[in-house]
This record gives C-alpha cells, sequence and structure tokens, in this order.
C-alpha cells in the first residue's frame, strides 16, 4: 500500500456525501492533527484530473480547518458501489450519523441505486438486517418528527418505533414527539402513552398525564413495600434471612430447577438458538399479528384485495432462507414478488390477469414447475364473490371470484392446492392468507372450508396467525355496514387468518 502526499487543492470533495460537516470536526481530532499529523491516511480515487474522497472526509475537513496543504492518502481504483460501502462503514464504525441519516443511506443503496438486497447491505456494514429494516422505517415519520431525531437526546430511534404504531395520523405522530421530548418520556411510557390513545381514543395530553400518574403511583408502591420489608427486618432480624428469600423464591425455584434436571436445560438450548434466530429476523412467535400500518414498500395499497408486506415477510422470515425459492400462484399487485427481492429470495409469480409485467399470466391450477421444486407457497386468494378480478369477456376460466357457488369455489381452491403441493418440497409449506365472509345476512365459513380441504389433501395442520384489521378501508370498499350486520345478528369480521400447512415428508 503505497501512501502518498496529495496537495489538498487537488482533492474535491467526496465520492458520497452520506455525511460531511466541517462544523462537525472534533476539537480532539483538530489537535491531534497539530500535534501528531494525520496518523491514517485517507482512501481517494481518481476522477479526470482530480481526487476524490472514499474514505476520511473528517481528516480531509480538519486538514482544511487546520490550514495544511497535502494529507497522506492512500489512490485506488473504486468503483461506485465499493465507495458508498466504503463511506457508509467508516460513518457508521466512527458513529457520526444519526439515525435518520442511516436510513436515508440505506434507503439510497437499495432502492436509488440498487445495489443489492437488505441482506447483502447488512453482511457488507456488519449490522443485522433487522437492524437496517428498523431503520428504514425512520424515513415513514413526518418531517417535523424526524427534527427531534437530529438532536438524538430525548428522542431515539426506540421512541421513533412507538410513534410510528400512530401511523396514518401524521399530526398525532407530531404531537406525540413533542410531548416525548418535553416530558422526557422513555421508551415504555410512550408505549403506555400510545396504547392509551388507540385503545381508548383519548387525546395524547390526556394519556401523557394518566401514565405519569400511575408512575407516580408505582413507585410509592414500590417504597411502601421496600419499607415494609425493612420494617420486617428491624422488627424480627432473626428472620431477615428468610425474609430475603422469600422476596427471591421465584428467581431460587429457577435456579433449583436448572440443578436438578440439567437434562433439560441442556434439551432447550436449541429451542433457545431458534428463538434467537427468530428474534434477529423480526419473527413474531406468537399467533395475534397486529401490523397497526401497512409497509409500503411491496405491492400496490390501493389494489383491491392487497396483501400486507408484513404478512408476507412472517411467513418467509420463518420458513425460508436466503436464495430458496418461493411461489406466488395468485400475486395480485405483487406484493409477495417485491418482498422476496428485498430479503434476498427466489420468487415466481402468477396470476391469472397480471396487474405487472414481471407477473406470468398462468392458471395456477397447472402450474409449468416440476415436482418437488419449491421451498415455500405464499397464496392469497379471492374471497370467494367478494370481488371480481376478472369479467365474463375475459373468458378465463381459473378465477375464483367468479366461482357460481361455494362448492365450486372450494373445488376450483382444491385444484390450486393439489397442484401446490406437486411442485412443494417434502417438508416445505403452504402459507394462505385467508377470511370468513358475511353475504347477504349469512356467515361463511371459508377459513373452516379451506382448512378442511388442506386436511383431505393430506396436508399437514401447523397452526394458524389471526392478522388483526385496522382501519375503514377494506369495509369502504366491500360496502360492509356494521349497523347492517348486527341486523342480521352477524358481527363485524374484524381479522383474517393465515394458514400454515406442511406437505408431509413421503
Amino acid at each position: 500500500m503505497e501512501v502518498k502526499e496529495i496537495p489538498l487543492v487537488e482533492i474535491h470533495g467526496t465520492a458520497f456525501n452520506i455525511r460531511v460537516d466541517s462544523e462537525g470536526i472534533s476539537q480532539e481530532l483538530l489537535d491531534s492533527i497539530r500535534e501528531h499529523g494525520v496518523k491514517q491516511p485517507i482512501l481517494l480515487r481518481q476522477k479526470d484530473s482530480f481526487y476524490e474522497i472514499v474514505a476520511g472526509a473528517r481528516r480531509f475537513a480538519a486538514c482544511q480547518k487546520l490550514g495544511l496543504s497535502t494529507i497522506p492518502s492512500v489512490i485506488e481504483a473504486v468503483d461506485d458501489k465499493t465507495a458508498f460501502e466504503v463511506a457508509l462503514t467508516e460513518n457508521l464504525q466512527r458513529k457520526t450519523l444519526s439515525p435518520f441519516d442511516e436510513a436515508q443511506a440505506f434507503l439510497a443503496y437499495l432502492n436509488n441505486y440498487q445495489w443489492g438486497t437488505i441482506t447483502e447491505l447488512a453482511r457488507k456494514i456488519s449490522k443485522s438486517p433487522s437492524y437496517i429494516v428498523n431503520r428504514l422505517k425512520l424515513v415513514e415519520l413526518p418531517e417535523k418528527v424526524r427534527q427531534h431525531i437530529f438532536s438524538g437526546e430525548r428522542f431515539s430511534v426506540s421512541h421513533a418505533d412507538e410513534v410510528l404504531r400512530l401511523a396514518g395520523e401524521p399530526e398525532k405522530m407530531e404531537e406525540l414527539a413533542r410531548v416525548i421530548v418535553e416530558n422526557g418520556l422513555d421508551r415504555d411510557k410512550t408505549r403506555e402513552v400510545v396504547e392509551l390513545v388507540k385503545d381508548h381514543d383519548i387525546s395524547i395530553n390526556r394519556a401523557v398525564e394518566t401514565v405519569k400518574a400511575t408512575s407516580e403511583l408505582r413507585e410509592r408502591a414500590q417504597l411502601v413495600s421496600d419499607q415494609a420489608r425493612r420494617s420486617l427486618i428491624e422488627a424480627e432480624p432473626h428472620k431477615a434471612k428468610r425474609i430475603v428469600e422469600i422476596a427471591d423464591e421465584g428467581l431460587r425455584g429457577v435456579a433449583k430447577r436448572l440443578e436438578l434436571f440439567p437434562e433439560r436445560s441442556q434439551k432447550m438450548e436449541p429451542k433457545f438458538e431458534q428463538l434467537a434466530m427468530w428474534e434477529e429476523r423480526g419473527v413474531i412467535p406468537y399467533t395475534i399479528w397486529d401490523f397497526a400500518y401497512r409497509d409500503g414498500y411491496a405491492g400496490d395499497k390501493d389494489f383491491h384485495g392487497n396483501c400486507s408486506p408484513q404478512i408476507v415477510e412472517q411467513c418467509i422470515w420463518r420458513f425460508t432462507e436466503e436464495e430458496e425459492l418461493v411461489v406466488d400462484p395468485m400475486a395480485g399487485s405483487g406484493t409477495a414478488l417485491d418482498v422476496c427481492r428485498r430479503f434476498n429470495r427466489r420468487c415466481i409469480a402468477y396470476d391469472i390477469n397480471p396487474a405487472r409485467s414481471d407477473i406470468e399470466e398462468i392458471d395456477s391450477r397447472k402450474m409449468p414447475l416440476d415436482s418437488d421444486t419449491v421451498d415455500m407457497i405464499f397464496i392469497h386468494p379471492p374471497y370467494w364473490n367478494l370481488v371480481s378480478y376478472t369479467t365474463n369477456n375475459d373468458g378465463k376460466p381459473g378465477d375464483l371470484s367468479r366461482a357460481p357457488s361455494l362448492q365450486a369455489y372450494l373445488q376450483m381452491l382444491g385444484e390450486v392446492f393439489t397442484e401446490c403441493r406437486r411442485v412443494l418440497r417434502p417438508g416445505k409449506h403452504l402459507c394462505v392468507l385467508i377470511g370468513d365472509l358475511v353475504r347477504d345476512g349469512q356467515f361463511i365459513p371459508l377459513c373452516r372450508g379451506v382448512s378442511n380441504l388442506a386436511e383431505e389433501l393430506n396436508f399437514i395442520d401447523c397452526g394458524y396467525a389471526i392478522k388483526l384489521a385496522h382501519g375503514e378501508v377494506s369495509r369502504k370498499k366491500s360496502g360492509v355496514i356494521v349497523a347492517e350486520l348486527a341486523y342480521t345478528n352477524n358481527l363485524k369480521i374484524s381479522h383474517d387468518l393465515v394458514l400454515f400447512l406442511k406437505k408431509g415428508e413421503s
């Protein structure tokens, strides 16, 4: 590695201006260079008649501020992608970026330049995929909320996660960010405020007052408990040991069980490893999936019957690895296709009436795939005759939404499931997003019908998740009115099911 002294006047800016703030140069860096010089050369690349900084923008800015004429440099031929990765990694290591700066840089890498997937970027910068996903969520915050993030003192990324639960209500999001800063709320108190606002429809200010009062009561109760404990020990010091033992009984019980049954502890290790992997990926380990908002990066939110990207994410994170093949036999607006691309899964998407050029026009009762070749199938079939996806003039007999009866619908869906079972590898999963209906005052148990159908086709039932519905969008599109449901003695259906079905090994 050859180090050269390059005149500062021959160096024109950075390859990628992720963040170069000459006003933010620390006095420590200036003093170090003044006394010892630049210890670590900066990295440059040749650009026509000048040089461009790849790594070392802060050292360069410090030398400018000190009035130096040259700077020790290493010159390498670096392409744009590598230059961006090097600059981003350096800023992350030196912690010179705000969380929102990071989000903007990640977004540029993934979307603007389309240099790779989240997984690939995570590997390049030595971060976890979930770290990048959580940063990208910050882009969805209103501008006024982002300004609080820049300060980084009383408003953190964890606060932003809670504010995002009010997505779709920018005024409330801005008000919540303001009260977080003004009241110094930590994440737990912020979460309590959001839950009060969402569950009880009260104002943010009233929710904050309630949470603060509750917190004071908790502290007082803890103080009373501590005082009682001290009083007991003072009154009966000979029982002090027993009093402490009772207080710590839960922890001692766990420790004793591990001592008595070490083999159980050993058997739990793989389970803990699995849970750790799920946590790293962001997998929800519960049957209730409650997404307060729909991520907008995949599919078309205005497409009739669109699927939330988070549902597909949960399925592929749980049942697939990178580069494995996912098939969506009823692709709609292409949500599964976009999610798989982002998370480095191969995906083939079919539909009888494609909405995009990258979706193949195929009747999914006969897919052009070899048997035992697919690692997971995600399917979101029409909810029978709720919304029609073709017309009588299209001449496409594979449209389940136009089935003349529920029996005909289930028969057609059975043909699709049979084909899904053929192409799936043994031990791999079919994930089905489906919901029940109320039509003409009658409850139609689609979920039960689909579950029974899968059992008849020898799929192994691996349970389900309940995906809660939010907002009024689907209700307005479908025309369902709660008052009419109550009149016919039915309940408004506010959830869908995600069925997990596995193809047996034999």
